[in-house]
């Protein structure tokens, strides 16, 4: 309960963990620290230590934007090198690899303040397993844009995680193999749902006969507006 006035012994803790581990088992550290309130000044530790909580974080924000890192660049040129051995054909290569990548490779570059606020945001999600938010330690930072789902329930953070323009190409498949029956049905929830009239839905026949692909059409639909679909299928 904080008895260790000057923290080192956890900000030693932290740091050790973070030469052995991921940035997600420091970050999991830290944050049992606050649950367990075992920090006397949370928000020093927090200062002392970030840079070590936020390990990991920009390689998983370039593998979420599909950016190439520097190793990947290094292993073109070598194999341009590999490859075309001539003089010319290797500056010709080079010069078009760099042409390729150089505004991905500047999109890596992540502000001090904009890591912070990143990792602050991994640290929230870690705290809400545990019934916590950031907001329920006044001496720690604030979150000051809305850049993750504020939900405990896991379900609704995933339903909320589909990339709406994917959800969207999928439903433009589905929606022109809708039979009469199944448009009609289509038509009757989309209008209750965007009504708020909370009606129940009864969708029945043999195998095969689309009532799956019906409301995968649906759900596709929905999720590519922001909405949560949980769907549920019950054999009778």
């Amino acid at each position: 309960m904080g008895l260790l006035t000057d923290d080192r012994q956890f900000i030693d803790a932290i740091n050790g963990v973070a030469i052995l581990s991921s940035g997600r088992s420091v970050r999991m550290l830290f944050a049992n620290f606050l649950v367990c309130s075992s920090l006397a000044d949370p928000f020093r530790v927090w200062q002392l230590t970030w840079e070590s909580l936020a390990d990991g974080i920009l390689y998983d924000r370039r593998r979420t934007l599909g950016l190439p890192g520097k190793f990947l660049i290094s292993c073109l040129l070598f194999l341009a090198i590999y490859v075309f051995s001539t003089v010319v054909y290797f500056i010709w290569i080079s010069y078009q690899i760099f042409n390729l990548f150089q505004n991905k490779i500047a999109d890596l570059v992540i502000s001090e303040a904009d890591l912070k606020e990143l990792c602050l945001v991994e640290i929230d999600k870690l705290l809400r397993l545990n019934g916590k938010t950031l907001e329920d330690f006044d001496c720690m930072p604030r979150i000051s844009t809305p850049v993750v789902e504020a939900f405990n329930n896991v379900l609704l953070a995933n339903e909320l995680s589909y990339d709406p323009q994917e959800m969207l190409i999928k439903h433009d498949e589905y929606f022109p193999n809708l039979n009469e029956g199944q448009l009609d049905a289509y038509a009757q929830v989309l209008a209750a749902v965007y009504n708020n009239s909370g009606r129940m839905f009864f969708v029945d026949g043999y195998g095969g006969t689309g009532k799956t692909y019906l409301w995968n059409a649906l759900s596709f639909r929905l999720r590519s507006e922001g909405r949560i679909v949980i769907t549920w299928r019950q054999a009778v």
